[in-house]
Parts: structure tokens; sequence; C-alpha cells
């Protein structure tokens, strides 16, 4: 037959940060420099000026338009008050992600899995989400963090 290549073109990561604190911008940082696209939800205007690029305040703990995911996207839920995550998460269940994930101990998983439940989430559904998220357990410092949760959205991504 004929001879020539094939040429596939892969849509970049997009990441999309939700939450507040510092961890919010190194993530928005390595993820950046890493060549991925990103944009940081937040109800906090010192994290939205410290993550720096595209950034959306959030007035409430409901959904938001904004949140839109597709397969080539992840969303990861960097919130200390986990109020913030249950509408957002719902939210972003529904849609067809490459990648869901949140921060916190195992025991914040299942409160926030019981949450999901009451708001009427079914468990098949939660359990596509990623917790505690990140490859290195632990991780304390906001750096180390947002390495650990790259390199697990990354690993996604290529696998995907």
């Amino acid at each position: 037959g004929e001879a020539g290549f094939i040429l596939t073109l892969v849509p970049r990561l997009r990441l999309v940060i939700a939450g507040h604190g510092e961890e919010v911008a190194a993530l928005a940082a390595l993820a950046r420099t890493w060549g991925g696209q990103v944009l940081v939800l937040t109800p906090d205007e010192r994290t939205a000026a410290a993550a720096g690029g595209e950034a959306i305040i959030l007035k409430t703990p409901a959904e938001h338009p904004a949140l839109v995911l597709d397969p080539h996207s992840a969303l990861v839920m960097l919130f200390h008050d986990h109020d913030w995550e249950t509408r957002l998460l719902a939210q972003a269940l529904r849609q067809k992600a490459l990648f869901i994930g949140a921060m916190g101990s195992r025991q914040t998983h299942q409160r926030r899995l019981v949450a999901l439940a009451e708001a009427g989430i079914d468990a098949a559904d939660a359990a596509r989400i990623s917790g505690p998220i990140g490859l290195i357990p632990a991780a304390r410092d906001p750096q180390t963090l947002a390495l650990s949760v790259l390199a697990q959205v990354v690993a996604a991504y290529n696998a995907a």
C-alpha cells in the first residue's frame, strides 16, 4: 500500500484547580511550567492573585458555569474548608473528566463521600474521586504536594 505517516494531535492537559491557600499557587505554577493549561477557581482573592493566570472568584459554594471538564481535563480540589467541595464535585462527576481528585486525609475523604451520598451522588460515581490525592503520601509543604498531585494527574493524562 501507500507509504505514509500518521499524525496524532493530543490536546494539552487542562487543569482546573479549585481551592484556596499556598497549595493552589504552587500547583498552578508547576502545571504551567510543565505545559498544562490552568484555570483556578477560588473564593479567596489572595489565592487568585498568587496563582496568577486565569482565575475566577467563587462567591458561594455552589455549582459554577466555569467548571467545564472533558476527557483531557482534570479537576483538583485543594480546599481546607471542605464545605466548598460537595456541589462542585457533584457538578464535575456529571462530566467526562480525565481525573478528579481532592486533598485531605482518608477520614476527610470518607466524610466527603458521605456528603456526596447525602447530596444524591451515586457511590459508583463518587468512587471516581481520587482521595487522598497525590503520589507522595502525607505531603505537607505546598511544593511537595504540588509535585505529588501533578505527577498523579500527568500519569493519568499519559495513560489516556
